[in-house]
């Protein structure tokens, strides 16, 4: 059953073999011969080929490399410098950062004495509680807005960066 079907679906396909004289291509050539053949399958890929003892080296900041402190081939610890990068806009934010910082400086110089005059009028019955509270207030933002300026300046540069340049 299974090869009158096989049979039949080549008959249909027009591969079927006949006794009788061929009629068309295959009349011309009395057997084929397979043999094994190479096909070029080239096909376009996108890769990165990373070398297994290399590793690359990441800084903090962008910028441009200032001063490289290895030659290609020696070799590096771990937490070793290898090279320093700088960049001018870091230095002027650095500069803008260190405005900012003497200006609340100043503000909390100044509302320090303000804090330490009410302390004594309210000792003395001159102001009521409330003053007090309110030159507390303006003394402990101050406060907090030169902590909040001196964690910006350390987060912005890091540890290993200073006048505008950084460690890789």
């Amino acid at each position: 059953m299974r090869t009158s079907l096989i049979v039949a679906a080549l008959a249909v396909l027009g591969l079927g073999f006949s006794p009788g004289p061929c009629i068309g291509p295959a009349a011309a050539a009395d057997s084929f011969t397979v043999s094994p053949q190479k096909v070029a399958d080239e096909k376009a890929v996108f890769a990165t080929v990373e070398s297994a003892n290399i590793v690359p080296a990441r800084a903090r900041i962008g910028g441009t490399v200032a001063e490289l402190t290895v030659k290609e081939g020696d070799e590096v610890a771990q937490g070793a410098v290898v090279a320093t990068v700088g960049d001018e806009k870091l230095a002027l934010q650095m500069k803008s950062l260190d405005a900012q910082i003497s200006g609340i400086e100043a503000q909390l110089a100044q509302a320090k004495s303000d804090l330490d005059r009410a302390e004594d009028l309210f000792a003395k019955g001159t102001i009521p509680k409330t003053r007090l509270d309110e030159t507390r207030t303006v003394f402990n933002v101050g406060t907090n807005s030169h902590r909040a300026l001196g964690d910006l300046g350390a987060v912005a540069v890091g540890p290993d960066v200073e006048d505008g340049a950084g460690l890789v």
